[in-house]
């Protein structure tokens, strides 16, 4: 493609990595109504800035970030006014209608992009997206506390991330609950990770070994 060059408040970075999300699977099965073709995928990403457009500050070539999923929202309709800009229902969003990081630069939106450290991890960064909804489940809707017990329900990569989530607040036990291919897909992962607890409800049930340990 094309590189693209950036137009007012606008960044173009060089993409360093990037995830598949679920829903970049359900777009190759045609199962997402909101993704508009042809339009490269990848929300999931970080990056480098590569070039700023009119009117940015705040960044500068060779900043290392990561942007959220929105390209642009209306500022108009109510979630917008509410302050929920990614409700928006008018937006516009990277990877599924706007270009994403599965190309090899990736036009943003600079008010939706936020600068790492210079010495992020760029690999790592690229799960920050995904992370980000696994702490505002966790700590923000969830209200979790340090010290309390968490359940999660399905050891997805989102499942995973919470699960991490929760033990980095202080968890004093994480079970993680799956089944049918996840003690040989998925637990092993969840092992290595730090997770102890992983109950396979297909042969287990789940309350009787909460209520146990």
């Amino acid at each position: 493609l094309p590189v693209p060059r950036p137009g007012p408040g606008q960044l173009l970075a060089k993409v360093a990595y990037a995830g598949v999300c679920g829903s970049d699977l359900d777009i190759l099965e045609s199962l997402n109504d909101i993704y508009r073709p042809p339009v490269v995928q990848g929300h999931e990403f970080s990056a480098v800035v590569s070039e700023t457009g009119e009117g940015v500050s705040g960044f500068s070539p060779g900043d290392k970030i990561v942007s959220e999923t929105l390209f642009e929202s209306c500022g108009e309709c109510q979630p917008c006014l509410d302050g929920y800009d990614h409700l928006c229902l008018h937006k516009k969003i990277v990877g599924w209608t706007e270009n994403g990081g599965f190309a090899d630069y990736v036009l943003l939106n600079s008010r939706f992009v936020h600068k790492l450290s210079p010495e992020a991890d760029l690999k790592s960064a690229a799960l920050i997206e995904p992370s980000a909804i696994s702490a505002e489940a966790v700590s923000v809707k969830g209200r979790f506390q340090p010290g309390e017990t968490a359940a999660v329900v399905g050891p997805g990569a989102t499942g995973l991330l919470s699960a991490l989530t929760a033990k980095a607040l202080g968890a004093k036990r994480v079970f993680l609950i799956g089944r049918q291919t996840s003690p040989k897909l998925r637990f092993p992962i969840a092992r290595n990770l730090g997770i102890e607890h992983c109950i396979d409800s297909s042969i287990t049930d789940p309350a009787d070994y909460l209520l146990k340990h």
